[in-house]
């Protein structure tokens, strides 16, 4: 800011001056006159015009405050209209991150089916979501595809949509998957078979009636058995068949019985381990000579003192048989054979809170891991799932499919005897 310079008078020294002209003063205390030079290039401003320079000072200061405020403002805009397109232009990724989860939020969604299907010797976990409109007047199943290992949905199929009361109340909706293969059924007669990971239609009703002409054109009710994972299909006639996703091939209800249930002499050599009958058994090592193919881990003998009775032996079938371990498995579940042994789940003992074990035993009977976790703990005990859960294994993969709430699925490494990965229903899953 300029400064006004300070006329004195040069008799008394006093300040107040009358200013005559531009270079002649009267002092109003001495009266004194005198002369002062005229100012330079850079000259003072006059004491008249320093309240008009203050005012000039004034407006620039807020001109250059507006000014700022202006760019500042501009500045944010160009900012947000930037950010809001970038993610306009990666909306579908952004979405992705949280779009399972927000939608089961958002619109009531509700996981009923978890489980899992290989392919390639890949798991992988398949989910179907029953979303409801926030009114309650539409619903939809999703199909959902997830990666175990990065927890990413991979793939998702819209597998039926309509009104919520026509579909929830007048269909019969099943799911169930076996092996690379997921199955939707809706009013027992109406079906579709994917193949996972890519979702590939592989059967229909359509096409089974065009491949396997014995069905008559005629399909009046599905159903699925878990334990002989077998697809069963009906006919008007009542005539039962039973398909095998596996081979695609197509059995009579002869020839399923002959295949899957009758009693078949073999020649085994080998000893093998086996359970004996009843819910808390024993393990023995035993060569047979006839098995039932639906329950070939048992040996119907459910007293170790019938071992002494050469002619009980012969009655079952048995070659030979010794006992494995004095040790008794409480409410053991068979899950399949492995190599030379066997994987099952049991508890340690009959109490509420007895532990639980997931375990392989060799083909001597002797117990080479065990799995024990808060997890199998906790959920295998929820309403006595140790004896509803399902399985599967595929190559070295045992994974079991635990249907508490929420639904689990468990997975584990057998040559190791380590648990790989488990997912919840619950879980958020990225896209």
């Amino acid at each position: 800011m300029h400064q006004v310079k300070k006329i004195q008078c040069p008799n008394c020294g006093s300040t107040s001056v009358f200013k005559k002209d531009n270079t002649h003063y009267k002092c109003n205390y001495c009266q004194s006159d005198f002369v002062v030079d005229k100012e330079p290039e850079d000259k003072e401003v006059p004491h008249e015009y320093y309240n008009e320079i203050i005012i000039i000072e004034k407006i620039q200061k807020q001109s250059k405050s507006k000014l700022f405020y202006i760019i500042g403002i501009s500045l944010l805009l160009l900012s947000s209209s930037l950010i809001i397109l970038f993610f306009v232009k990666n909306k579908n990724k952004f979405n992705a991150l949280s779009n399972f989860i927000n939608r089961t939020w958002k619109d009531n969604g509700t996981v009923i089916f978890f489980s899992s299907c290989v392919n390639d010797h890949k798991p992988y976990v398949v989910s179907v979501v029953n979303y409801q409109s926030q009114k309650l007047d539409s619903t939809w199943y999703e199909l959902n595809v997830i990666d175990p290992n990065s927890k990413k949905i991979i793939k998702t199929l819209n597998l039926i949509s309509g009104n919520w009361k026509e579909l929830n109340t007048n269909n019969n909706i099943k799911f169930f998957s076996q092996g690379k293969y997921f199955v939707f059924i809706v009013e027992d007669s109406v079906f579709n078979v994917y193949e996972i990971p890519e979702l590939l239609l592989k059967y229909s009703r359509k096409n089974l009636l065009e491949t396997f002409p014995e069905l008559k054109n005629q399909i009046f009710n599905t159903d699925y058995d878990y334990d002989k994972k077998i697809f069963i299909i009906t006919n008007a006639t009542d005539k039962k068949y039973f398909l095998d996703l596996t081979n695609g091939k197509l059995f009579t209800e002869k020839e399923y019985t002959k295949k899957y249930y009758e009693i078949q002499e073999v020649n085994e050599k080998k000893s093998r381990i086996y359970f004996t009958y009843g819910d808390n058994p024993f393990l023995v090592r035993a060569i047979i000579t006839r098995k039932a193919l639906h329950n070939n881990h048992i040996v119907d003998i459910s007293d170790t003192n019938e071992f002494k009775n050469p002619t009980t032996l012969n009655f079952y079938g048995i070659k030979s048989i010794q006992l494995a371990s004095n040790k008794i498995f409480y409410r053991y579940r068979f899950c399949d054979y492995y190599k030379d042994g066997v994987l099952f789940v049991y508890k340690e003992n009959i109490t509420p809170d007895g532990k639980i074990f997931i375990s392989y035993a060799d083909n001597k009977g002797n117990i080479k891991w065990q799995i024990n976790d808060t997890i199998l703990q906790k959920y295998l005990n929820i309403s006595d799932q140790i004896s509803f859960f399902t399985h599967e294994l595929s190559d070295n993969k045992l994974i079991l499919h635990i249907n508490s709430f929420p639904l689990i699925v468990y997975c584990i490494n057998v040559d190791e005897g380590k648990r790989e990965w488990f997912l919840y229903s619950t879980m958020s899953f990225a896209r």
